[in-house]
């Protein structure tokens, strides 16, 4: 059984302190650890995350505290699409467009 992030997690993501952008690596690591549904989590070669919701709401409910997290969001925040899909890296490691 897939178990529901519980309320202290998504608090400690809302919270996680941001100095730089280790502190949004180690973030990634802590969600990756929580995450449903694992295999949807990746982390390409160049440190870039894509995770996908699989249309879980614990899943979205993480997206939501991440979001909350207003430092590491605009730092670390690439794109999001309707189908549930994120992507999170830092600015360096985001191809040009």
């Amino acid at each position: 059984m897939i178990e529901y992030p519980d309320s202290d997690d998504l608090r400690k993501i809302e919270h996680w302190e941001i100095k730089d952008f280790s502190d949004c690596h180690s973030l990634m690591q802590f969600v990756f650890l929580i995450w449903a549904y694992p295999e949807r989590c990746i982390i390409l070669p160049n440190g870039t995350y894509r995770l996908s919701t699989g249309g879980w709401s614990g899943n979205e409910d993480i997206i939501s505290s991440m979001q909350k997290n207003v430092l590491f969001w605009a730092l670390f925040w690439e794109s999001s699409n309707r189908a549930g899909g994120h992507t999170f890296g830092e600015p360096s490691t985001r191809s040009a467009v």
